[in-house]
């Protein structure tokens, strides 16, 4: 009893709001501090549809803008910004070899030259799928998420 008070006064309104939704709806044998802490870590952390088409948002906006459209072409931002979004659509089931192909043409949008050109050759190579020929330490089968690190790991180099 005392977790489920102290949990519930220490939300916010909405998301108290949010959970006593779902937890009122449940028998009241089931109605304790630890089921309204799932709730509670559920409804914080598990990606709505929003948040979802956000993170596609932002790497069709990358895709579009490319690495010049950080100031300095800083990659490290890149780099950063990218595998955050990376591991939660990654976790999410949502990140897509697809992905990886609009991260690389984002990459080939810059006015170094010589970095455009390195990754004009890997876009090329991951359209016909075979990325881990020119990339070491990409493994065979590689699932999405592990071709980006990749990718991001050779835009820092």
């Amino acid at each position: 009893l005392w977790l489920k008070e102290f949990l519930y006064n220490s939300c916010t309104d909405s998301l108290r709001t949010a959970i006593d939704k779902r937890f009122t709806k449940i028998p009241l044998e089931q109605q304790g501090g630890i089921t309204y802490l799932w709730y509670c870590l559920d409804e914080m952390f598990t990606m709505s549809r929003e948040v979802r088409q956000a993170m596609l948002d932002f790497i069709a906006l990358f895709k579009r803008r490319g690495v010049a459209r950080y100031t300095g072409e800083n990659v490290m931002v890149v780099e950063e910004e990218l595998q955050c979004v990376g591991k939660r659509l990654s976790a999410d089931g949502s990140l897509t070899h697809d992905h990886v192909i609009d991260v690389l043409t984002g990459l080939c949008i810059c006015s170094n030259t010589k970095f455009k050109s390195v990754f004009h050759h890997l876009l090329s190579n991951a359209e016909l799928d075979c990325l881990q020929l020119v990339l070491p330490n990409v493994p065979l089968n590689p699932t999405p998420l592990e071709t980006l690190e990749a990718v991001l790991d050779k835009a820092c180099d």
